[in-house]
């Protein structure tokens, strides 16, 4: 009888030492605190600068158009002011030679 009531003392300890392991809270430690809180603030600053690299990434690509734009419209107006050139040469040259003619009657009458 002894014997079976230092197996159920035993028993009985190894059953208490279990529910402690399992009922055991666990602590957080300050340094648990401070690596959550250095890991927080670092991912905001890498979202951030992400975040910064598209909005830069969107505005050179709109200035880019701008500037294409720019130049198509620059191209597009020397154009134009070529053709009205030729045309206003063109002109000059019909107006000179009606002259010439003009002249050219009236010397010879």
């Amino acid at each position: 009888m002894a014997q079976n009531k230092e197996k159920i003392d035993v028993e009985s300890s190894n059953k208490e030492n279990e529910t402690k392991l399992v009922v055991k809270k666990k602590r957080i430690k300050k340094s648990d605190i401070l690596v959550f809180c250095v890991c927080f603030v670092v991912s905001v600053v890498v979202w951030m600068y992400a975040s910064n690299l598209q909005k830069a990434a969107q505005e050179k690509e709109l200035d880019n158009d701008a500037i294409a734009g720019a130049v198509v419209d620059k191209i597009e107006e020397k154009e134009s002011n070529k053709e009205s050139n030729r045309e206003s040469m063109l002109e000059n040259n019909t107006e000179a030679t009606q002259s010439s003619s003009d002249c050219g009657e009236t010397s010879s009458k």
